[in-house]
């Protein structure tokens, strides 16, 4: 059976990836992504304009997938 894994990185420098969530199909992990990735952007964005721009920009040193994982029944 095939699962779709959500991951997310905070650095691309000091870190490695970790497991969202997990979903039955692609679409479902992407969408779960799209939502993560929107719901943060507009967090980091309203931090940046309520206490000054950022030095970096918003999301820039992170990163998201999406993989396939096989599981045994």
């Amino acid at each position: 059976m095939k699962v779709w894994a959500f991951e997310w990185c905070d650095s691309v420098y000091e870190s490695a990836f970790g497991m969202v969530s997990l979903h039955v199909s692609c679409a479902g992990a992407y969408w779960a992504m799209r939502e993560r990735l929107l719901a943060e952007w507009t967090e980091r964005r309203e931090s940046d304009i309520r206490y000054g721009k950022n030095r970096y920009g918003v999301l820039c040193h992170q990163a998201w997938r999406v993989r396939c994982i096989e599981v045994a029944p």
